[in-house]
C-alpha cells in the first residue's frame, strides 16, 4: 500500500496542479447560477480557494468556462477525473482539464491567507471545535519611546499603535503557538475624544486580527488524515515557520 502525503500550507495556493478549468458551459444559466452549482460541486471534493466563472470570448461559441482553484492538489486531480466529460448540472458534458500554465495576477502565490480564509481552512479540516484564541497581552503602545508622531496628509497628528499578542491552540493535540500583531493610525485632533475612543476600538481590533493572522501564518503543525483517522503532529514550530497541513491518502 502506498501512502500519499501533501502538506497544505496557510498561503495562497499558486501551484498548477491545484487549478482546474472547466469548458463547455451551456449559456441559457446566469453566471450566478453557474457558481452556485459549481461551488456545490466541487466543494464536495474539498476546501476551495476561488472559483471564477468567466463568458467566453467574443470570437468563441456562445458560453461560459469556469475556474476552480483547490488547496490540495489531491483534491483537484480527484475532482478533474471525476467530473470530465460530465453533465453535472446542464444537458451536455463539460470539459474538465488541470491548469498547465500559471497566471500570477489571478493566483497571488505565495502570499498569506487572510484571517478569514485561514479560520475556514483550519474548520474544513480541524472542525469548529478543533481550535481556538486567546488573548495574552492588549496593549496601548503609543505612548512608546520608537512610536513618536506621524504626519497624515496636511496636518500633524497623534499616532496611536496598539499591540496585540495572542495564542492559537488545538485543544485535542496539546499543540498551541503564539502570534504578534500590531496595528497603528493618526488621530485628528480636529475630532476630538470621539474620534479617538472609534480609532482606539478599531485597532485594538485590527491588532488582533493581524497576531491572529501572524499566529496561522507563523506556526508549523501538520494534519495527517487516511481513512477514517486523524492525527494532528507539532513540527517544531517557531515563530519564523509556516503553518501547514499535511494529509495523506492511501493507493492499493
Amino acid at each position: 500500500m502506498e501512502i500519499e502525503v501533501e502538506v497544505i500550507e496557510f498561503r495562497v495556493p499558486a501551484e498548477n496542479n491545484k487549478t482546474i478549468f472547466i469548458w463547455d458551459i451551456q449559456t441559457g444559466f446566469s453566471e450566478a447560477f453557474i457558481y452556485e452549482a459549481l461551488w456545490s460541486v466541487y466543494s464536495a471534493f474539498g476546501a476551495l480557494y476561488l472559483l471564477k466563472v468567466c463568458p467566453n470570448a467574443a470570437v468563441a461559441t456562445p458560453g461560459f468556462y469556469a475556474m476552480v482553484k483547490f488547496y490540495s492538489s489531491a483534491h483537484a486531480s480527484k475532482a478533474q477525473r471525476a467530473t470530465d466529460k460530465q453533465c453535472l448540472f446542464q444537458s451536455s458534458p463539460v470539459k474538465v482539464k488541470l491548469s498547465t500554465k500559471q497566471n500570477p495576477n489571478l493566483f497571488f502565490g505565495g502570499q498569506s491567507l487572510s484571517h478569514a480564509r485561514c479560520q475556514n481552512l483550519a474548520n474544513h479540516y480541524l472542525g469548529f471545535n478543533g481550535w481556538s484564541t486567546r488573548i495574552v497581552t492588549l496593549k496601548d503602545i503609543s505612548k512608546c519611546a520608537d512610536a513618536g508622531w506621524s504626519l497624515h496628509t496636511a496636518s500633524q497628528g497623534e499616532l496611536l499603535k496598539y499591540g496585540c499578542v495572542a495564542e492559537l491552540t488545538f485543544p485535542q493535540y496539546g499543540v498551541t503557538c503564539r502570534g504578534v500583531g500590531v496595528a497603528e493610525d493618526v488621530v485628528d485632533p480636529e475630532k476630538g475624544e470621539s474620534g479617538q475612543c472609534a480609532k482606539s476600538c478599531w485597532k485594538m481590533k485590527s491588532s488582533f486580527l493581524l497576531k491572529l493572522s501572524d499566529a496561522e501564518g507563523s506556526m508549523k503543525c501538520c494534519k495527517i488524515v487516511w481513512e477514517n483517522k486523524t492525527a494532528l503532529t507539532d513540527s517544531g514550530s517557531t515563530p519564523a515557520d509556516d503553518m501547514s497541513l499535511q494529509t495523506t491518502s492511501n493507493h492499493q
